[in-house]
């Protein structure tokens, strides 16, 4: 049901043009809807790379994560963080449990991923560590 309020919402927003919203878009032109959601900081920019170490610097992929989820519990909040994550042209949900409990890593993809990951359509999947949304990450992007 969150979901589909969400989407049902973005497409009221986006009625006048055939761009994607940025998810600060879609915040900042009807809060009444997200009321419930809480901003976390800034715009995070970090840099995807393969096999020069960047992964494990503080630029990396997973560093990023980390501190989003080290961000939101630093507040002693027991919640889970929602990340947007953009790699042009694609963008993708993920969520991140708070730090007490661990798992699951979830990844919500609206794009179909037939050629990398032989799925047809928007899909939602279940990591049990940070390491394997990471990987899966760096599998799609």
């Amino acid at each position: 049901h969150i979901i589909l309020s969400g989407v049902s919402v973005y497409v009221q927003a986006n009625k006048r043009t055939t761009e994607h919203m940025s998810a600060e878009e879609v915040l900042a032109n009807d809060p009444s809807s997200f009321s419930s959601l809480v901003l976390r900081g800034n715009i995070r920019q970090g840099i995807l790379s393969s096999g020069n170490n960047l992964d494990e610097s503080f630029l990396g992929l997973k560093a990023q994560l980390q501190a989003c989820q080290n961000e939101q519990n630093g507040n002693n909040n027991k919640k889970w963080m929602a990340v947007v994550l953009s790699k042009t042209p694609e963008t993708v949900c993920i969520l991140l449990p708070p730090l007490a409990m661990r798992t699951p890593y979830i990844l919500i993809d609206s794009h179909p991923r037939h050629q990398q990951l032989h799925l047809n359509g928007s899909y939602i999947k279940f990591h049990d560590s940070m390491d394997g949304l990471v990987h899966y990450l760096q599998r799609i992007f």
